[in-house]
């Protein structure tokens, strides 16, 4: 099972990637699920404009794509409105 994993920080802390990273890989080796790429958006508010959300969300939409979805560590780093999420 592979995935694409969305981390996002609404300031500048690599800190906070890396944390969010790191859960991320702890879940998937716990699971047995694998991360097929990472994107991240660092500096980003859920406000604002996010380019590697924007990517992701065209790629894992697309039906050429073969992974099974997306896992991020809480919806609040994914999206801040109920129709986004």
């Amino acid at each position: 099972m592979s995935f694409f994993a969305y981390l996002r920080e609404s300031i500048d802390l690599k800190s906070g990637i890396e944390i969010q990273k790191e859960k991320i890989s702890k879940y998937c080796a716990y699971t047995g699920k694998t991360i097929s790429k990472f994107y991240i958006d660092n500096d980003r508010s859920a406000y604002k404009y996010r380019p590697n959300y924007e990517k992701m969300m065209k790629e894992l939409l697309d039906p050429s794509n073969n992974d099974e979805g997306l896992i991020c560590t809480t919806l609040a780093r994914f999206g801040r409105s109920t129709i986004e999420v």
